[in-house]
């Protein structure tokens, strides 16, 4: 069976915690479409927002990697915010050291933004994406630095924006406490300074 590549959208929060246990997590109303994923697909997750409540955009890939067994199992744990879920997961390797990269970076060159209403699939929350768009998103994402990046991050390039120095944009993933919800740890990005 071929390789098929994956976009699933989550918060970032989630995204976090999807990296932290080593899975991709989705609602129960998609469960199907989990089990479609073929064991070596590759997956990349895109955060609108940070939180779901937030006001704020974030509008970043914040994790990518492969998939690595066939089972769609649920488990009952903490996700996030706080609260106790059933979601669906399969078991994925994600890759520990990828860079948050801002859509706006790679917006020019990749399939999956081309054309007006290119957002509108996004809300099924799991859609397909070319081996094109996953190839770049690796390449961006890590573990290079960004200066040898092709695309949005470097300074100059194909698709490069010559007004962004490198590294520009680039957001690394720190966690802090929150007061709120003791113990729990929420994810923040900070631009990195060069």
């Amino acid at each position: 069976m071929a390789i098929r590549y994956w976009l699933g959208v989550v918060s970032g929060q989630q995204a976090a915690w999807c990296k932290r246990h080593g899975v991709f997590a989705v609602s129960p109303g998609l469960r199907r479409e989990l089990a479609e994923l073929g064991e070596a697909d590759g997956l990349v997750l895109y955060s609108p927002r940070t939180r779901p409540t937030d006001e704020d955009p974030l509008r970043s890939f914040t994790a990518i990697g492969r998939l690595t067994a066939s089972d769609v199992r649920r488990v009952e744990m903490p996700t996030p915010p706080g609260e106790r879920l059933r979601p669906w997961q399969r078991a994925v390797l994600w890759e520990p050291d990828a860079d948050v990269i801002p859509l706006r970076l790679l917006r020019d060159v990749l399939d999956l933004s081309a054309g007006w209403d290119w957002a509108k699939p996004l809300r099924r929350g799991l859609i397909e994406i070319s081996a094109r768009d996953f190839r770049i998103l690796r390449e961006e994402m890590g573990p290079p630095l960004p200066e040898d990046r092709p695309h949005g991050i470097a300074a100059a390039g194909p698709g490069g924006d010559p007004n962004i120095a490198p590294g520009a944009g680039l957001l690394r993933w720190r966690e802090e406490q929150s007061e709120q919800t003791p113990g729990a740890a929420l994810p923040l990005w900070v631009a990195e300074s060069e």
